[in-house]
């Protein structure tokens, strides 16, 4: 019982990664792409 816990919240929080993520690393991508343009 507690094994099967423990994975249902380990798939929630795989699953709730995947929604932030791209919400997160699109403007890290936009804000690292601006400061390598920058950069030599």
């Amino acid at each position: 019982m507690k094994e099967d816990n423990t994975k249902r919240r380990l798939i929630y929080i795989v699953h709730n990664q995947k929604t932030i993520l791209p919400t997160f690393f699109k403007p890290l991508a936009k804000f690292c792409h601006r400061v390598g343009k920058v950069l030599p």
